[in-house]
């Protein structure tokens, strides 16, 4: 049996789901866990895997696709309250951040 598992982690919940060669799905919900998202994933994993019947590692070496998304990195740009980031650039590409300061007008950033 093999299964293919897809996991959305959202601002407030992550939702998990699941399908297996038999077209049998199962879903999971669960709150967000921002202080370590691989908590809350592992967590859906588990119930997943518990649904199945099937012990989460059985359950992983039997996954064949998985499939991972998130809305949290979409939002802390539209939002403006992700961390401060630094870049590091290696010789030869400094005008990388010039490049990428041409496209702040469209952003409403200044172009300085």
């Amino acid at each position: 049996m093999s299964y293919r598992i897809g996991v959305d982690i959202g601002g407030t919940f992550s939702d998990f789901n699941s399908i297996n060669d038999d077209g049998e799905v199962m879903t999971f919900k669960t709150p967000t866990t921002h202080y370590d998202l691989s908590v809350g994933f592992m967590r859906g994993i588990r119930e997943l895997a518990k649904r199945y019947r099937i012990s989460s590692e059985d359950y992983l070496q039997q996954t064949k696709a998985l499939r991972y998304s998130t809305t949290i990195g979409t939002n802390a740009l539209i939002e403006r309250n992700g961390p401060k980031l630094g870049l590091i650039t290696t010789a030869g590409f400094e005008d990388t951040i010039h490049i990428g300061r041409s496209r702040s007008w469209a952003d409403g950033l200044p172009d300085h």
